[in-house]
């Protein structure tokens, strides 16, 4: 999307947004009494119109649904429900669901993701040098490809220690993918790559979490650090082997009143034979926001993300972040030689104010790139 035309829809989603939310901001406090007597839930659902030029105009629609029990303690996790779903004038569509359920005043964790989606991306090639097209030559020759693709993601954690939010447990994940369009000059018509003809993947793995955040949504202040393990083989029906290791640490800070720093640092490995979609990856809404997701991949990546964020008047926040990351073929030969950069500000619209629920809109841009996100829940 040319830079002036990402500017023009970004602001002007700010002001259709910044019009509707007071209404929605007046029916929740209408509500609140009749929730206080029955089961705590709120529920959030937007329009979703955007425009692309692989896609040309997009329509749907999104929403978040949380709940607590009528017994609940205040302080006690709420459990959600995130779902999307869109068309776009050329055919193409995506529905998505992310469940994440607390239960037995918060002793098990379950979270789930669900995907269905066909929509075109674009491949670069794999490194941490891979060079943009010359000018006068076009994506659709070169670097596009759409894939349809099935996910099912499923993960149950059990708290081990009661006085902290320390919790380990396993996952189980499922991937069906077909590329049903590739560039005719781009690097996936060989063959070459694996991945590059579509496969299964599945996977079985272990994850720990350690959540000391006040808040699940919006934090002022705690940890989230998390390490993920998943092992890609034949044994569990994947057509593929690989290991992923992920890394994500997270801590918040209030520095003045309605004022918070937030801070990741995120390390992503991965061994074996993956397909090039499931190599550690740059770009999208929560990584390098500014670069197109996937714009560089490798087997290794290394992220540090920083964000302020400021309450500036009753349902509206302003952001500012910026991060640095690389990738490479392993571990040891990550660096910071030709070191990423993003750079970037947002604003936030509070849609649930009891659980400080945000939608964002984020404009970031790095050397040569920019990109601009309309989403639910932050970056990190």
């Amino acid at each position: 999307m040319g830079k002036r035309k990402s500017l023009l829809l970004f602001f002007l989603s700010v002001f259709l947004i910044s019009l509707a939310q007071p209404g929605l901001c007046t029916v929740k406090k209408e509500k609140e009494k009749k929730e206080k007597k029955d089961k705590q839930v709120s529920t959030v659902v937007l329009p979703v119109i955007f425009y692309m030029p692989e896609t040309r105009w997009g329509l749907g629609g999104g929403g978040l649904l949380s709940y607590r029990s009528k017994a609940a303690p205040p302080e006690q996790r709420p459990s959600t429900l995130l779902f999307q779903a869109y068309y776009t004038q050329n055919k193409q569509y995506g529905i998505e669901v992310w469940p994440e359920a607390y239960l037995k005043n918060e002793a098990y964790l379950v979270n789930g993701y669900l995907k269905v989606s066909k929509f075109p991306d674009k491949f670069w090639g794999i490194g941490n040098d891979t060079p943009d097209l010359e000018e006068g030559l076009e994506d659709e020759d070169y670097l596009n490809y759409t894939p349809k693709i099935f996910n099912f993601d499923l993960s149950v954690q059990k708290r081990i220690l009661k006085e902290e939010r320390l919790y380990a447990g396993v996952q189980f994940k499922y991937e069906n993918f077909d590329i049903v369009e590739t560039a005719p000059m781009g690097l996936l018509v060989s063959g070459e790559t694996t991945g590059s003809a579509g496969g299964k993947l599945a996977s079985l793995g272990f994850l720990i979490t350690w959540d000391t955040r006040d808040n699940i949504f919006y934090p002022l202040s705690g940890n989230l650090f998390q390490l993920n393990v998943d092992f890609y083989t034949p044994t569990f029906g994947s057509d593929f082997k690989f290991t992923t290791i992920k890394m994500d640490l997270r801590k918040y800070f209030t520095t003045f009143p309605s004022h918070v720093l937030a801070i990741q640092a995120l390390l992503w490995n991965v061994s074996g034979e993956p397909t090039f979609r499931h190599l550690a990856e740059i770009g999208g809404e929560m990584i390098m926001r500014g670069f197109y997701q996937g714009r560089y991949r490798d087997h290794s990546m290394y992220a540090l993300q920083a964000e302020y964020r400021v309450k500036i008047w009753k349902f509206i926040g302003m952001v500012a972040f910026a991060g640095v990351s690389n990738v490479a073929d392993k571990i040891g030969n990550l660096s910071i030689d030709n070191t990423k950069y993003s750079l970037g500000l947002g604003l936030r619209f509070c849609v649930v104010p009891k659980e400080k629920t945000n939608i964002r809109l984020d404009y970031g841009f790095g050397k040569g790139t920019s990109g601009m996100y309309i989403t639910a829940k932050e970056a990190f």
